[in-house]
């Protein structure tokens, strides 16, 4: 799916998706154009699935936002809710051991260390605060580079047509074809 429509239609899907089901009312503040690539846009997605399955069964909330942004050369998420938060003790072991509370927190950090990422987690006054930060230039590297890389019988775009390895890895824009080969 994420091939066909890119993350930002993706995420949408899957918040209008989730709220229908659990009845917890979740705003999505996206850019509509956001180009990123494969790898990261499948890792973002993944985390917003767990984090937002994270929301229903522990927060107790019955509202939550997402908010998307690039920003300082990093992709930003955050997830919040405002339930009943998270014990401090979970939230000091996360932060000093890095040991995950259970098994989504420990695979959402995972995900995002391999992109050379961050994940933050906070309870403040009330509820949660789930925070992803990966930065792009090399993800836009790699992904260009893996992209633009000639295969023993030359590379092909989906079209058929033949594909340039002109595209210039620096300025990170690169069409859904390249990114999503």
């Amino acid at each position: 799916m994420l091939d066909e429509i890119g993350f930002s239609a993706a995420a949408k899907w899957l918040v209008d998706g989730f709220s229908d089901r659990s009845k917890i009312a979740v705003s999505l503040d996206i850019p509509t154009d956001l180009k990123l690539p494969r790898e990261l846009e499948l890792t973002l997605f993944r985390v917003l699935q767990e984090g937002l399955t994270n929301v229903h069964r522990h927060s107790g909330s019955n509202r939550a936002e997402v908010v998307v942004a690039v920003k300082s050369g990093a992709i930003v998420m955050t997830l919040r809710d405002y339930g009943k938060g998270m014990p401090e003790t979970v939230l000091q072991n996360f932060k000093t051991s890095g040991a995950p509370s259970g098994v989504g927190f420990g695979g959402m950090r995972g995900r995002i260390a391999d992109m050379d990422g961050t994940l933050d987690l906070e309870s403040p006054e009330q509820g949660a605060l789930l925070r992803v930060t990966v930065p792009l230039a090399k993800n836009i590297l790699l992904a260009a580079v893996s992209s633009s890389a000639p295969s023993p019988v030359g590379t092909q775009s989906r079209s058929g047509s033949e594909q340039s390895s002109a595209s210039s890895p620096s300025s990170g824009l690169h069409s859904r074809d390249e990114v999503a080969q």
